[in-house]
């Protein structure tokens, strides 16, 4: 979710919260009566669980996949999924004189941090395959903040080709994502995101 550095500032009630996750638990509280109310789960051993896996989100998501979203927007969109095992792609270092060796050195370090968020990300995935095998959503039975903490990071692993495999080679795992991210109101959050039509009027 990229919690860190994300500030909102009187959430509700004047309230300020400087971290991601508390602001999903403070507006799932504070609504609890409205809309969905299964988000922070009905009872005590229900939040148990899903507050289990908001700190597996915060502490083992988090970071390599904003990691590889990061490397994805320098290196090449022809890089192999395998990562740095043979180093950049051809074409990255064709053209006339071939690539500057300060621009090489960048795409290296690039292609490192891909390959390692990649090997992290492969290895919790593989958890969650099991888990989602056993469970519709992490948590339980219900969609709660537990699957909601994954979207937006995992939203730009899915769109591109060269990360989506980590989510579709995992049939659970898969299923999971196709049920959570189309969900109405992630569609519509979506929507908000997109810039206005160039053709749009002033």
């Amino acid at each position: 979710m990229s919690g860190r550095g994300l500030v909102s500032e009187n959430v509700t009630d004047g309230c300020t919260h400087a971290e991601s996750r508390k602001i999903l638990r403070h507006i799932a509280e504070k609504y609890k009566n409205q809309g969905y109310r299964e988000l922070f789960g009905p009872g005590a051993l229900e939040r148990a669980s899903i507050e289990q896996w908001l700190q597996t989100e915060a502490q083992s998501f988090d970071i390599p996949s904003a990691d590889m979203v990061y490397s994805l927007a320098y290196l090449p969109p022809d890089m192999p999924l395998d990562g740095g095992r043979g180093g950049l792609p051809a074409a990255a270092g064709a053209g006339a004189g071939g690539m500057n060796p300060t621009h090489r050195q960048k795409m290296e370090e690039m292609l490192q941090l891909f390959d390692k968020s990649r090997k992290e990300l492969s290895k919790l995935l593989d958890i969650y395959e099991q888990r989602l095998g056993e469970e519709d959503f992490l948590a339980g039975t219900k969609f709660t903040l537990a699957d909601l903490s994954h979207l937006p990071n995992a939203d730009r692993l899915a769109a591109d080709p060269r990360s989506a495999r980590l989510i579709r080679s995992r049939r659970n795992v898969s299923k999971w994502w196709d049920t959570i991210s189309r969900r109405d109101s992630w569609v519509r959050v979506k929507e908000l995101q997109r810039p206005p039509s160039a053709e749009a009027p002033f």
